[in-house]
């Protein structure tokens, strides 16, 4: 069963929680479509221009790194990452504007279906790592609601009028 957790993060909020996932363990963080066979490895999660990058970013620990697949893309001269079998945490970053913040995501399955369609876990080392980032994350951000989190600047303009956006 997949584990995730939704959030809003402001500007403000973004190095400050990159940060304390930081503290979970040192982790790389890619886009999930490569222009070769070895990923572009981002140097930060932080969104540095909104609206000129991708709002989904993978992160694995430094050392799986070489555990996650990446098949090319039919057509294309591009590779697509197997979110699926790979060591992988989908983050989805916050996209803003001037009166709103979209809900972001940190995702994670702890198993996939072998090609007999058989349930084989991920390695527990990433499961362990990948449970770490979720409940720092919930420590660290404010409850919304029942299923929804948010950064301490996220709930601040929240009060000031800024819609937190779940779609």
């Amino acid at each position: 069963m997949s584990r995730q957790i939704n959030f809003f993060l402001a500007e403000e909020d973004e190095a400050p929680f990159e940060a304390m996932l930081r503290e979970s363990g040192p982790f790389i963080a890619f886009p999930d479509v490569w222009q070769s066979p070895v990923p572009d490895v981002e140097p930060t999660i932080r969104i540095r221009k909104m609206g000129a990058e991708a709002m989904l970013v993978l992160l694995t620990l430094k050392h799986m790194g070489q555990e996650v697949g990446a098949r090319r893309t039919p057509g294309k001269l591009s590779y697509i990452v197997d979110t699926r079998r790979s060591p992988v945490i989908e983050f989805t970053r916050c996209f803003r504007g001037d009166t709103f913040i979209r809900r972001g995501r940190l995702y994670y399955s702890p198993t996939y279906y072998d090609e007999d369609g058989q349930s084989q876990r991920k390695s527990e080392d990433f499961v362990r790592w990948a449970e770490d980032v979720l409940v720092r994350t919930r420590r660290w951000l404010r409850r919304v609601d029942d299923h929804t989190y948010a950064g301490p600047a996220a709930q601040n303009a929240a009060a000031r009028g800024v819609e937190l956006k779940q779609f």
